[in-house]
């Protein structure tokens, strides 16, 4: 007995099914294919195509609360295959978010620390009379013709730096966590901005023989990506991290901590002293070091916290 008319209208072949699926898993192929190309297209637009990192800074909704402002977590390229060998070799570091000063530690919030507590820096311990030094006090070793308790504190060591941390609850950033949060999410570009330092970025930050000769207020600069405040320039800042040239070859890949042992600290960050010139692969990977008790005119700090 054949088939109703009504049954035959319902039925569906084998054939059939194989042919809709083929047509359907064609047009997912074709939409994905074409999401890919717009993302491709809109990175072209951004600069950022081939892997190197975005030519200008994503945008962020920057958290910022009690002066400090959130790194969100992610991962980021460390180092400069191109530059010194203690710039080498880059590797790949993830880290977890993390809270961290907008501004460098000015002389006004390290003066109420010395107020509360009556710390005695390295630099006034080694001062007396008959030899008497340039202490964050009387910072006339900056250069500044006009220094008041909103410049940046300068002639501190990396101990009064802890100190100062701990007193207000927070600590010193790690080298990994100072350089993700310079890059205000540029990843493997050279300075907080892009990839060169022209005449138009001398008003970005302050660095000897630009517009800005000598040390400036908090603030004067505009702010990266995260909404943080002269990373690039002004004064350099202390790490927590004990400084090893060679470190970056045994770097553990997620929030690494530095050596466990060492001489000297980790300095980062340019300063009203350093002119471009001498930063030929850019400020974002540049390191240096100094003594933990070594104080000079163009070094102070900012903190950082991990609680959420």
């Amino acid at each position: 007995m054949e088939p109703s008319p009504s049954q035959n209208q319902h039925h569906v072949s084998t054939k059939q099914i194989v042919l809709i699926l083929a047509t359907l898993g064609v047009g997912l192929l074709i939409g994905f294919q074409l999401i890919a190309w717009s993302e491709k297209r809109q990175a072209r637009k951004r600069g950022g195509g081939g892997g190197m990192g975005h030519a200008v800074p994503q945008t962020f909704l920057v958290r910022e609360t009690n002066g400090m402002v959130w790194i969100p977590s992610g991962g980021f390229y460390m180092g400069d295959n191109l530059g010194p060998t203690n710039q080498q070799p880059q590797h790949l570091i993830t880290l977890n978010g993390f809270w961290m000063d907008k501004n460098e530690v000015t002389r006004e919030q390290f003066g109420k620390f010395i107020d509360a507590t009556g710390y005695k820096t390295t630099q006034e311990l080694q001062s007396n009379e008959s030899s008497p030094l340039t202490t964050w006090r009387k910072p006339l070793g900056s250069g500044g013709t006009n220094i008041n308790g909103k410049h940046p504190v300068t002639w501190v060591s990396w101990i009064d730096a802890t100190a100062y941390a701990q007193w207000a609850k927070k600590r010193l950033p790690t080298e990994a966590e100072w350089e993700y949060a310079a890059r205000g999410s540029l990843d493997r570009n050279p300075w907080p901005w892009g990839q060169e330092f022209k005449k138009s970025t001398n008003e970005l930050e302050n660095l000897k023989h630009t517009v800005h000769p000598e040390l400036r207020s908090s603030g004067s600069f505009p702010a990266n990506a995260y909404g943080l405040l002269d990373m690039a320039g002004n004064v350099a800042e202390w790490c927590a991290d004990w400084y090893n040239a060679e470190y970056y070859g045994e770097s553990v890949k997620v929030n690494p901590l530095g050596p466990t042992t060492g001489q000297n600290k980790v300095v980062r960050g340019a300063s009203y002293l350093v002119p471009p010139s001498e930063l030929p692969r850019g400020v974002n990977a540049w390191r240096r070091f100094e003594p933990l008790r070594q104080a000079t005119s163009d070094i102070g700090f900012r903190c950082v916290q991990t609680m959420q």
